[in-house]
């Protein structure tokens, strides 16, 4: 059964003159050899394969995280759009002018670096034009603040939160 090299090697080494104890010892060694080297194997492998798995994870990981610097931002956005008034020179125009940045800012990074899923520049701009439309109709949202009628406040209101959420939900 043992490679007829091996057994040669054996019968040069261990002569009628060696003890039983080191043949003992140099059969033991014999059988476990080929375990270290397959432990030894395994080991190096693993550890590619590790490293090969960490490499994907940390280039998932760079396309995910604008994606959710996105969605925080989008909700944000939401959140702000939920206050009673955004009246123009106020804090929350400030902030939303501020939040509008960032997230064209996300949008750039987003459309601007390569990606190894095909269907996500087609999201992103569909994302996109979900903003633009909020954008558009923040600027409404502003003029119509500003008028008495409430009715015509919370429409634009809830359009725009729609709107959000739905960029939002492409997004997740």
């Amino acid at each position: 059964m043992s490679h007829p090299l091996v057994l040669a090697l054996m019968q040069k080494v261990v002569s009628r003159h060696t003890s039983i104890r080191n043949r003992l010892i140099l059969g033991v060694g014999a059988m476990l050899l080929p375990l270290v080297v397959l432990a030894g194997g395994s080991f190096f492998f693993f550890e590619q394969a590790v490293a090969s798995f960490e490499k994907t994870e940390s280039k998932m990981l760079e396309e995910l995280f604008p994606l959710v610097r996105l969605d925080d931002l989008l909700v944000k956005t939401k959140h702000l759009v939920e206050q009673e008034t955004l009246p123009e020179g106020s804090q929350a125009q400030a902030r939303f002018a501020s939040l509008s940045q960032e997230i064209e800012q996300t949008f750039k990074i987003l459309l601007d670096s390569p990606s190894q899923l095909p269907e996500k520049r087609s999201l992103i701009l569909k994302i996109q034009q979900e903003w633009q439309f909020t954008k558009a109709k923040e600027h409404e949202f502003l003029i119509f603040s500003r008028a008495t009628n409430n009715t015509i406040k919370q429409q634009q209101k809830l359009l725009i939160k729609d709107h959000l959420n739905q960029a939002s939900y492409e997004i997740r």
